[in-house]
């Protein structure tokens, strides 16, 4: 019953210290979720120099011992690594989504950030087979759009679980081609099926992580289509499809910005691959805090 009423008036006495601090210090990070011996403690993890929580032996006068001291001191101090961030490139075929990447992917690593690229359908051993499934083997002629959903969708469960999510604890930047707001719009909207079941199942395979920007790369369909068909002498499945279907796609990708307006931005992919370029760069530096470099 003692140690029950110790962490009972600890716990309040933590929360407060560490709320002064952080609109003294204005602090914005995650939460550590620490064990002290049966009790479970989620606890601020600080990137001051100094963790106020045991700054000069607690200021605020409780005096911790034994484990509850152990676990406190497992609380990080200093400089954070750099917080993983998750980049996705959307928009009809041919809009440059690859060329954008590699920039995007070259001036991120001078500036010393760790950046991974990957792709959808793709990215892992696995992913890869389906995506020649979807796109170029003769046995998906005839798939239905059902099938098409829940392969995309097994592909990308992989990608996240397998690269993405341990690229982001790493602290690595992610930049990906297509995520989840391709199934939104190609399966959802362009083909129609239940936009709930859809949002669901995006929830459920992506593990409730969401881009933290999503860059649109917005063209006229016909002009997509067209350079999509210059780059390669082989049409996958996906690009065969009619001109109709693609404007769908432009007026869904339009839509979920609209929707989403924090995370989806819409850039023109229209002008030189360096005018595209640096319309990107602009909103990723902003995103990523970066500053004085255009």
């Amino acid at each position: 019953m003692a140690h029950a009423a110790y962490f009972e008036n600890l716990a309040p006495r933590m929360a407060s210290h560490y709320l002064r601090s952080r609109r003294k210090n204005k602090i914005r990070q995650g939460f550590l979720r620490i064990v002290c011996s049966k009790w479970y403690w989620v606890v601020p993890a600080l990137s001051c120099a100094e963790n106020p929580l045991r700054e000069n032996k607690m200021k605020s006068g409780i005096k911790l011992r034994g484990k509850e001291s152990a676990c406190l001191a497992a609380v990080p101090t200093g400089r954070r690594r750099a917080r993983g961030m998750l980049v996705t490139f959307e928009g009809s075929d041919g809009a440059g989504k690859s060329t954008q990447i590699r920039r995007l992917q070259a001036r991120l690593e001078k500036l010393g950030r760790r950046v991974m690229v990957t792709r959808e359908p793709g990215g892992t051993a696995l992913g890869e087979r389906v995506r020649h499934l979807l796109k170029f083997d003769p046995a998906g002629r005839d798939m239905r759009d059902e099938t098409e959903l829940l392969l995309f969708s097994a592909s990308r469960a992989q990608l996240v679980r397998e690269k993405i999510l341990p690229a982001l604890a790493r602290g690595e930047v992610v930049l990906c081609d297509r995520f989840v707001d391709s199934t939104t719009v190609y399966q959802g909207f362009a083909r129609g099926l239940d936009a709930g079941f859809v949002e669901r199942l995006n929830r459920f395979v992506t593990a409730g992580r969401l881009p933290d920007l999503t860059v649109v790369l917005d063209l006229d369909a016909a002009a997509g289509l067209a350079r999509a068909k210059a780059r390669t002498k082989k049409t996958d499945r996906m690009e065969a499809q009619r001109r109709s279907f693609y404007e769908k796609v432009r007026r869904g990708f339009k839509r979920l910005a609209k929707a989403e307006p924090r995370r989806i931005k819409v850039v023109s992919a229209t002008g030189t691959e360096e005018e595209v370029g640096a319309r990107v760069w602009k909103l990723a530096a902003k995103k990523m805090g970066i500053v004085g470099i255009s």
